[in-house]
C-alpha cells in the first residue's frame, strides 16, 4: 500500500486534519482556506476542536469551533491558553485579569495584578521584577517566588560584562523541574 507524500510550508501548529500557518486555517487534504486572516492576527490551537484568534496590537481574541467555524467566545482578550485554560485581561475601567475555564465554563478567579504568561499544567507562571512566581490556576494566591538575583550576575564572555539575568521564556517542567530561558542564552 502507497501513501502520498507531500510538503507543507510555513506550518504554525496541526489540529485534527487542519493545519495553522500565517495565512490562516486550511484542510491538511485538500489544501481549501477554511478561515482567512490578516497580517494583524494570529491563530493558536485550543484543545483539539477549538482555536484561538487573536489580534497583535490590542489583543481582542476570540475562541473559533474549527468544525463549524462559529466563534464561541469573544468577550476576552486572551494572553495565555494552555488547554483547557486561558487568562485575559481587561483595560477598560480598572485593570483586571483572569482565569478561565473552559470546559467549566467559569471564570476560575480575578485579581488586579498581572497574573502571568505561561500557563503549565494546573499552574501559571510570571517572570515580573526579576522574579520568577508561581500561582495554582484556581487561585490568586502565589505559591513561591523565586528573585533571579539569587543567581547572582550573569557575566558575558565574549566582552566580561556582568549583567542581571532576565528571563525570555518559561519553556515548561520536565522531572518537576520549572525549565527557564534566560535572555542571554542558557537555562535555569
Amino acid at each position: 500500500m502507497f501513501c502520498e507524500s507531500r510538503t507543507i510550508n510555513n506550518v504554525i501548529a496541526y489540529v485534527n486534519e487542519y493545519y495553522i500557518n500565517s495565512k490562516g486555517l486550511f484542510n491538511a487534504q485538500s489544501n481549501e482556506c477554511l478561515l482567512e486572516i490578516s497580517g494583524q492576527q494570529e491563530l493558536y490551537p485550543f484543545g483539539k476542536d477549538h482555536l484561538i484568534s487573536r489580534e497583535i496590537v490590542y489583543g481582542d481574541s476570540a475562541i473559533i469551533n474549527i468544525n463549524d467555524l462559529i466563534i464561541v467566545i469573544n468577550n476576552y482578550r486572551i494572553e495565555a491558553q494552555n488547554y483547557p485554560y486561558f487568562s485575559f485581561y481587561e483595560v477598560d475601567d480598572k485593570p483586571q485579569e483572569g482565569i478561565y475555564d473552559f470546559e467549566k465554563k467559569e471564570i476560575l478567579f480575578e485579581a488586579t495584578s498581572w497574573l502571568g504568561r505561561s500557563i503549565i499544567d494546573k499552574y501559571i507562571f510570571r517572570d515580573f521584577k526579576k522574579k520568577i512566581a508561581c500561582r495554582k490556576i484556581d487561585s490568586d494566591l502565589i505559591l513561591w517566588e523565586f528573585p533571579l538575583a539569587s543567581l547572582g550576575k550573569g557575566k558575558d564572555y565574549s566582552t566580561d560584562e556582568e549583567f542581571d539575568y532576565e528571563v525570555e521564556q518559561i519553556v515548561g517542567i520536565y522531572n518537576n523541574i520549572l525549565w527557564v530561558y534566560i535572555e542571554r542564552g542558557g537555562f535555569i
